[in-house]
């Protein structure tokens, strides 16, 4: 008889391994610590990756010792799920919208209750593909984001029990259909990477293949057993730590992830788990006391700490304002993270437990609680989202998401072909204008103007948010092609129809001395690096003899310097989420302190204008008026739809320093 048909034929055992456990507890800190402070761990959002490997790992072992005792059933395995994930989750669901209700502005409010009819339906991946990147902004003010994960999971144990039945009646089908489906989902998440980098790590199809490959170790484990060998084993333990540790520290969100990035911990976990409870690692560190006890509550761990890390971040922008101080925000941060761990080990022993291994309760009726909770949670989603309204619900609050929103949105993001927005007019000559997300807020002015004229020059807009109009320079975050953008509008720029062409951007965003000196992250790189003092040089020298040769050209270029910015002016944390206020507060901000904070930007800018034949418009002298930057206009109104943009309708109206830049007598 064949190795394989021992494994079809005769039963199977499943031992508890503790270093398991171990494996779960380095995986959900990680996370944690990467969600509280990337800076601590790079990487750490890899943990996710090893709950993968491990998932797929031990469920595809406990169908096989199922299958191989003919004792397998559907109803067994998805009620044994349902005791798993429904306690914390519905417990999680449930704290979110009470604590959402009080806390949340009404489009937050809606937003959170169809986040929790997703992460109750098991939808998360597919919602928050739709609405943003993991490594997005607007993804740390989302309290469910990271049921993404969960989503993905649950989805593939839909299809895969039936599909490890049907291998079953094959045994030599079983590892080759495995490792064939696992290689197509690899495929498509490399294909994908660059096309849609969002699609490529929400999307299961694409994703699978980590939990594929815990499930042919399990099966192969079954097969063929345990390494033998101690030197083999501590190879095994010690390479698998060994690729992990280097994930964490080298993997970060400027890769492009998963795609080949994912095996790095992929591998290492598979390694880890291969080399068995006895290696030396696994053994003492793994399953220990401590890391088992927080692998046991690393699910409920996961579930709690990002919400209340969110709504923490959220009550504190826009009422204490103790991320200025970032001594003060790590010990409120390490303070969410302990009562993250407290509210983890609590909902594990007195609710997660009972309902998974009580024996006074029968295992249908501990199910029927766990579906009764969860419809609740569904009904009260579905309550929230149509009916409901949330406790800050004044006029101000309510306008909150139309001011946020009052922006226009930077063309040629992602990998779709590069574009020009063009506002076509009656005259002769045409302006190109060029940079991120600060140049795009000007079209509304200057459709204005051209309609108000006809004669007026077309306008060309050719714009990328984020990009900083810089070569050589690119965002982190994936996604982000900003070093072709520069080569494509460079070569637009000298095309003959253009007698003017504007350089904008969030200029003090691109310069390292003001980054340092508003004490902000660099968020760039530079020819795939992170970027020295001396690269930010090389970048800006390639600006201005890019600007020699437009000059050169015989075309007349301008540079829009940045607008006044600051972290008071963003509408979002203008309204209080504790005290309930009926107005905007947005005070004015002396323009002394601006230019101070972009003083660095500003003295670069003028030497560039000076040695390249350049010219320089300084939006701050329209939007300052005497000594201070108003944030409110008249009519008490948000300017500003975030700490750096001027909402659309706002710079058609106050934004009067571009006119000249379409004007015929300037042409």
């Amino acid at each position: 008889m064949t190795a394989t048909a021992d494994v079809a034929t005769s039963p199977l055992k499943l031992a508890y391994r503790p270093d398991i456990d171990g494996m779960r507890a380095i995986a959900v800190i990680a996370v944690i610590l990467f969600h509280a402070s990337p800076q601590i761990c790079p990487g750490g959002f890899i943990g996710v990756d090893i709950f993968f490997v491990l998932s797929g790992y031990l469920i595809t072992s406990i169908i096989l010792v199922d299958l191989s005792r003919e004792e397998f059933s559907f109803s067994r395995f998805y009620a044994r799920r349902i005791r798993k994930i429904f306690p914390a989750l519905s417990m999680v669901l449930a704290f979110c919208l009470v604590v959402g209700w009080f806390i949340l502005f009404p489009h937050e409010w809606k937003a959170l209750a169809k986040n929790v009819l997703a992460g109750a339906g098991f939808y998360s991946n597919f919602l928050a593909a739709r609405t943003n990147g993991y490594f997005d902004d607007a993804a740390k003010k989302q309290p469910l984001l990271h049921l993404w994960s969960l989503g993905i999971e649950e989805q593939f144990y839909i299809f895969w029990p039936l599909t490890l039945v049907l291998l079953w009646k094959r045994p030599r089908w079983v590892l080759p259909g495995i490792l064939l489906l696992a290689g197509c989902s690899f495929a498509l998440n490399i294909a994908y990477l660059k096309r849609d980098p969002v699609q490529s790590f929400y999307n299961p199809a694409m994703r699978i293949w980590e939990l594929l490959v815990g499930a042919a170790l399990a099966w192969f484990t079954m097969r063929y057993g345990e390494v033998r060998g101690r030197s083999k084993k501590e190879l095994l333990s010690a390479a698998g730590l060994a690729l992990i540790a280097a994930g964490f520290c080298l993997i970060d969100q400027s890769k492009p992830f998963p795609g080949w990035w994912g095996l790095v911990p992929v591998a290492g976990t598979v390694m880890l788990v291969r080399a068995g409870s006895e290696a030396w690692f696994n053994r003492w560190a793994l399953a220990s006391r401590p890391a088992v006890f927080v692998g046991l509550i690393s699910y409920s761990f996961y579930l709690w700490h990002w919400p209340l890390l969110v709504f923490a971040r959220l009550i504190d922008g826009s009422d204490y304002h103790v991320y200025l101080n970032p001594y003060r925000i790590s010990e409120v941060l390490a303070a969410v993270v302990v009562l993250a761990f407290i509210l983890s080990w609590a909902t594990y022993k007195f609710w997660e437990t009972p309902m998974r291994f009580s024996v006074k309760l029968t295992s249908a009726y501990r199910v029927a609680i766990l579906l009764a909770s969860m419809s609740a949670v569904v009904w009260l989603g579905v309550l929230s989202l149509h009916f409901l309204v949330p406790r800050l619900n004044s006029p101000a609050a309510r306008e909150l998401a139309e001011v946020m929103d009052d922006q226009r949105h930077a063309e040629n993001w992602g990998m779709a072909p590069f574009t020009a927005y063009v506002i076509p007019s009656g005259g002769k000559n045409a302006t190109l204008f060029v940079g991120d997300s600060n140049m795009a807020q000007y079209e509304s002015r200057i459709e204005a103007v051209i309609r108000a004229d006809p004669h007026s020059a077309t306008a060309v807009f050719a714009t990328s948010g984020g990009c900083p109009p810089l070569p050589g320079m690119n965002q982190a975050q994936p996604g982000y092609r900003c070093p072709a953008f520069y080569d494509y509008w460079t070569a637009i720029a000298m095309q003959p129809r253009f007698s003017t062409v504007v350089i904008s951007a969030l200029w003090w965003g691109y310069d390292l001395d003001t980054i340092r000196r508003l004490n902000s992250p660099v968020t760039e790189t530079y020819q795939g690096r992170s970027p020295t003092a001396h690269d930010f040089d090389e970048a800006w020298r390639g600006l201005e003899t890019n600007i020699r040769s437009l000059v050169k050209a015989r075309k007349r270029v301008v540079i829009l310097a940045s607008i006044p910015t600051s972290p008071t002016f963003d509408s979002q944390y203008a309204l209080s989420r504790i005290h309930r206020p009926g107005v905007w507060r947005i005070p004015p901000v002396p323009r002394a302190l601006i230019e101070e904070w972009q003083a660095d930007v500003n003295a670069r800018l003028k030497v560039i204008a000076r040695d390249s034949g350049a010219e320089i418009v300084w939006p701050m002298d329209y939007l300052c008026p005497g000594n201070e930057c108003p944030g409110l206009d008249t009519d008490g109104s948000p300017i500003y739809s975030d700490g750096n943009h001027l909402r659309s309708s706002k710079a058609a109206n106050l934004a009067t320093f571009v006119d000249d830049l379409v004007h015929p007598s300037t042409q």
